[in-house]
Order: structure tokens, then sequence, then C-alpha cells
């Protein structure tokens, strides 16, 4: 019952734009993101045996990944796009996140297969 969650993102995601810039909220949001993200990784990487199955060494690289996707779009939007190397780096970051999400899929596949 994914969809009972919809009403909470959406109030969220765009009643804080009634009282403040829509940009500055979105800005928020993603730091926010990043933050979670990071707090999920940790704690994965702390608190479970993710060492153990294909498919937990596959979440621990894309959470990983995505942190750091999150944490570079939210320095970039707090602080400015101008910065040495930032094609390379988002390049970098994007493979990364895609290639650990590829390995993690193809880790679930192999689960559901056995099944």
């Amino acid at each position: 019952m994914w969809w009972r969650h919809i009403p909470a993102v959406m109030v969220l995601g765009l009643l804080p734009a009634i009282w403040f810039d829509p940009d500055t909220v979105a800005d928020v949001l993603l730091l926010v993101a990043a933050l979670a993200a990071w707090t999920f990784t940790v704690m994965y990487l702390a608190r479970s045996a993710w060492w153990v199955r294909a498919v937990g060494r596959g979440l621990v690289a894309a959470c990983l990944a995505l942190s750091l996707v999150l944490s570079q779009n939210a320095v970039s939007t707090w602080w400015g796009e101008d910065y040495p190397w930032r094609a390379h780096i988002r390049g970098l970051l994007y493979a990364g996140l895609a290639y650990a999400l590829i390995r993690l899929t193809f880790a679930l596949r192999r689960i559901q297969d056995r099944k």
C-alpha cells in the first residue's frame, strides 16, 4: 500500500511553498534527502550483516552512490555550480550510481530466480 504515502509527500513538498520560495523549499528538501540517505547508509553499514549476501553488498554500494550523488547535488545547489572538475565529478558519481543499481538489480534477479 505504497500509495498511502502520496498525500504526506505532497504536503511536505508543496505546503511549504505557500509561505516560502518554491526553489528554496526544493533546495532544503534536497539537503534533507541527502541527510536521510547518509543516515540510512551509515545505519545499514553499522548495524546489519550487509557483507553476507550479494544483495546486501549491492544495497550498500547503491546507497553509498545515492548518498554521494545527492550530496554533490546539494553542494552545487547551495554553494554554486562553478567549481573545478564539476562535470568529471558528476559523471563519475552518476556512473557509480548506475553501476551500483545495475549490480543490485542483477543480485535481486538471482534471488528471485531461486524462489
